[in-house]
Formats: C-alpha cells, sequence, structure tokens
C-alpha cells in the first residue's frame, strides 16, 4: 500500500507564498512606525536646542569663548534651505556655532527662508516676534508644528498630514 510521507510541492509553494505576503507586510509597518519615530526624534530634539538656547542666555554662559569680555546673546538660526537649525554664541562682535543639526529624514518646511531667534542673557527670551517651525516627515507626510513664545516654553502641536 502507498503511504503519503511529506508535504506535495504546490502545498509547499501555498505556505511560502503566505510567509512571504505576512513577512512583506510587517516590513512596510515596521519601516512606517521607524519614520513616524524619526519625527517624534526630531521635535524633542528641536524642542531640547531651544530651551538650551534659553538657558544658556539666561545664565550669560561663556564656555564657547573663554575669552569673552562683552557678552551679547545666544541665537538659534533655522535654516530651511540647509534643513539646519544651529545655536550660535555672540561675544565681542564674534560668533560662535556651539550646536548644528541637520535633520536627515525631517525637513524644515516653515519659515520659508532663514530666521535668527537672539535670546537676550537675563530673561532667556527672544525678541523677536513669535516663531512658528513646522517639521515635514518626507516619508510618512506628516507633518508637526512648534511655536517658539517670546517668553514661555516651546508649544508643540499634533501632528498631521500634510
Amino acid at each position: 500500500m502507498y503511504s503519503k510521507k511529506g508535504f506535495s510541492l504546490i502545498e509547499l509553494v501555498v505556505v511560502i507564498s503566505i510567509i512571504t505576503i505576512f513577512f512583506g507586510i510587517s516590513v512596510a509597518v515596521y519601516k512606517n512606525s521607524l519614520d513616524e519615530k524619526r519625527l517624534t526624534i526630531d521635535i524633542k530634539l528641536l524642542e531640547s536646542i531651544i530651551q538650551d538656547t534659553k538657558q544658556r542666555a539666561r545664565a550669560r554662559d561663556i564656555s564657547p569663548m573663554t575669552t569673552c569680555s562683552v557678552f551679547e546673546s545666544y541665537n538659534l538660526v533655522i535654516n530651511p534651505v540647509a534643513n539646519t537649525v544651529s545655536q550660535q554664541f555672540l561675544c565681542d562682535g564674534n560668533t560662535v556655532t556651539v550646536q548644528n543639526y541637520v535633520f536627515e529624514k525631517t525637513t524644515l518646511i516653515q519659515p520659508a527662508s532663514v530666521k535668527t531667534l537672539q535670546f537676550i542673557s537675563s530673561t532667556g527670551e527672544h525678541i523677536n516676534p513669535e516663531l512658528t517651525i513646522v517639521l515635514k516627515n518626507t516619508f510618512t507626510n506628516m507633518c508637526v508644528s512648534v511655536l517658539v513664545p517670546k517668553i514661555s516654553s516651546v508649544v508643540v502641536g499634533d501632528p498631521y498630514i500634510c
């Protein structure tokens, strides 16, 4: 009598196809969650650079240039063309870039041109009008607005499709 041991070629092809489909879906979902996480990380980084700039200005931190005799301010330069945010220290007419962050998977879409926020020393507030910065994740097409008011803390909006 003939006894069947094992699987037929058709059964194996069907099972491998199903496994491949599930694997493909899970990779796409995983990549999408990584892209969403990248936007969150960039927002937190932007928030921390703004807060650090305010605190350094408030403390009159001259550590970037120990020979500083006339402290002027700290600036935050938002450059959508280069897709960067830079923290600058101004002293004795000289400018020293303290931090420069280049966004890799996130795009600065607002402001449309280079903006500089100048933070004054005693209060840590900036002397410019309040500024809204919009970050866009190019892979997920999600945007988040970050409001930088003159005095109070940064306000991060909810993500939206842009």
